[in-house]
């Protein structure tokens, strides 16, 4: 009796040992051709039941796992061979290690991660190689030889590419040609000599292309000189100097050209000096040596004291800098404006009607000034540049308006004045004065 006890239990202990395997074996393997079949959702969604089956004991959900991963860290290697003999794809590549990661297996980021990196150049080549396909399908052949320049020599690839950069540029070529044929034709040379210029880096050592380039150039500098010509001519000097460093970056520099360059530019710092000397024949200066300040206003006005005309109102700019040399490049542009009257308006609020068009500039707490003096009553402010980052841009409206017709608003009452076209032309003759000696655009 002990003797058969002994066999059944052995035969039993087998029995049991052979069914674990064989559910091991055949679990591994359905997750294993889900996996193969591409189908990572369905594999995912088995793994996770497998996890979940209490059938199973832990030992051989580990194995099962432990199968899986060892499968398919032999299908990643597998991949990145295939990969590397151009056999599958970058999409195939990509899509497959996604699906190795969605399934969370102990390892197996970590070699997609690993993969990943060892193919990361490879694919960036591979990549690179089918959008050069693509543009040159596109007729897009200066897009597709910056592509193919991109493969690696590394890339089964690389030999295939450089015949397609060899073939593409000779298309280039032809293209680039009939295309500044028709500008020139068109009387665009400027523009035809800027697309052969954007093309060099391509076509540089071709000499075909190089010859154009010269013949472009020479046809670009005849019409150049001429329309600098009648730029200084009507000292014009900034369309002068534009056309000149145009000219500069489309045909090799000359001596001459730069010559030419340099002249224009003391002709228009000439003019420049004239015209400053013309806008402040019409300003008066004045120098605070307490605060080390300049203020320049319109003529036969004290920018430092505010004289309002009884019952009358003032609205003039200042413009004011640090020392006694505007040059210094740090300088600021305000209005002074105000008014005089039998009652009060405690402004807050300046309106404005510049030909139609309406803005309003707030006034915050004790930022207007006012006093009683002589029977009336006065209320002004001063507004500044730097503190109100608009007040230049509203300014340039005023100077170059017909009509301005401004409001100042208050809790009691208002009172609305018309600016006079003297008033609007010392405007527009500060902002010009300001401008030229203003370098930082407060």
């Amino acid at each position: 009796m002990v003797k058969v006890g002994k066999v059944l239990i052995a035969y039993a202990l087998s029995a049991t040992l052979l069914s674990g395997c064989s559910a091991v074996s055949k679990n591994s393997k359905e997750v294993i051709t889900l996996v193969e079949s591409e189908d990572y959702k369905q594999a995912e969604k088995r793994l996770e039941e497998l996890t979940e089956n209490e059938k199973l004991s832990a030992d051989e959900k580990k194995e099962v796992r432990s199968k899986i991963q060892k499968e398919i860290s032999t299908e990643i290697e597998s991949l990145i061979e295939n990969f590397k003999n151009d056999e599958v794809s970058v999409k195939e590549v990509n899509k497959n290690f996604n699906g190795y990661d969605s399934l969370r297996l102990s390892g197996v980021s970590e070699k997609v991660d690993k993969a990943k990196e060892t193919l990361k150049e490879l694919i960036v080549s591979r990549e690179a190689f089918v959008k050069g396909e693509k543009f040159v399908k596109d007729k897009k052949y200066d897009y597709a030889i910056d592509e193919f320049l991109k493969v690696i020599k590394d890339d089964v690839k690389y030999e295939k590419a450089q015949e397609y950069i060899s073939d593409t540029k000779s298309k280039l070529l032809e293209q680039v040609k009939v295309e500044a044929i028709k500008k020139k034709e068109s009387g665009m040379v400027k523009i035809a000599l800027e697309d052969l210029k954007k093309h060099e880096k391509y076509l540089k050592e071709n000499d075909s292309f190089n010859t154009m380039i010269d013949e472009y150039g020479e046809l670009y500098y005849v019409e150049s000189m001429k329309n600098i010509n009648g730029y200084r001519t009507n000292k014009e000097y900034d369309n002068a100097i534009k056309e000149l460093e145009t000219l500069k970056t489309l045909i090799e520099p000359t001596e001459e050209i730069g010559n030419l360059l340099t002249e224009i530019k003391g002709e228009q710092e000439k003019q420049k000096r004239e015209r400053r000397e013309q806008l402040l024949a019409n300003m008066s200066s004045n120098y605070d040596s307490m605060d080390d300040l300049t203020r320049i206003a319109p003529r036969g006005v004290n920018p430092f004291v505010l004289d309002i005309p009884q019952g009358g109102f003032i609205f003039f700019p200042i413009i004011q800098f640090s020392g006694k040399n505007m040059d210094s490049g740090i300088s600021a542009i305000s209005i002074a404006t105000g008014f005089s009257q039998d009652d009060w308006i405690f402004m807050d609020r300046i309106s404005f009607n510049v030909d139609g068009e309406r803005f309003s500039w707030e006034l915050s707490f004790g930022e207007a000034d006012s006093q009683v003096g002589w029977g009336s009553i006065y209320e002004w402010v001063l507004m500044n540049s730097i503190l109100k980052t608009n007040l230049k841009n509203d300014l340039k409206k005023i100077a170059n308006a017909g009509s301005v017709t401004i409001r100042f608003d208050g809790d009691t009452n208002s009172r609305d004045e018309t600016l006079s076209k003297q008033q609007i032309q010392q405007i527009k003759d500060a902002l010009e004065l300001y401008e030229s000696i203003n370098k930082y655009g407060l």
